[in-house]
């Protein structure tokens, strides 16, 4: 299971054990799979192909900005950060119909954003580590050398950049 939302997680102590200090790490899903556009939030950093085909040909790549806009040669900026992949691809094209009405327009995810996010709890190798965006909580734990004897995958803690947390069964979710 693939789920694109920025989280931090923490692997949690097997029941009736001592909990740790939290640790936070991102759950995303790795590119050996398909892309689920309307499970995939833009976000800054996220590299979109742009193609216009008809009385005018181009072609663009554009990254997201950290303010979560696309800078559009003869579109302008577009505000792109936090939606789902689905609804930017239908966004970019209706505008660029009323630029361009006889246009087909394309737009493809072809680079994932990469960040660094600290990994803690119950894991071998507490740390930062280098993720992308599409990455798994069960791959960024392997980052970290793998659940530790005593920590469990059924105790995952996943807490969300603004605070809200949540414990997750990673086998229930497989």
């Amino acid at each position: 299971l693939a789920l694109f939302f920025f989280c931090f997680f923490s692997v949690m102590p097997a029941q009736g054990q001592v909990a740790p200090a939290r640790g936070i790490v991102p759950l995303f899903s790795a590119l050996d799979q398909i892309i689920d556009p309307n499970d995939y939030v833009v976000g800054p950093g996220d590299v979109l192909a742009l193609g216009v085909w008809g009385s005018l040909e181009q072609a663009d790549s554009l990254t997201v900005t950290p303010e979560g806009t696309l800078l559009i040669p003869t579109l302008g900026e577009v505000s792109v950060g936090g939606k789902p992949l689905a609804l930017v691809k239908d966004e970019l094209k209706t505008k660029a119909l009323t630029r361009y009405p006889n246009a087909v327009l394309t737009v493809t995810l072809v680079g994932v954003r990469r960040f660094k996010v600290p990994v803690g709890g119950l894991v071998a190798k507490p740390g930062t580590y280098e993720v992308s965006a599409a990455m798994r909580v069960s791959e960024a734990i392997e980052l970290a050398g793998g659940v530790r004897w005593d920590g469990s995958l059924r105790r995952i803690e996943l807490t969300r950049s603004g605070g809200e947390w949540i414990l997750c069964d990673l086998f229930r979710m497989q």
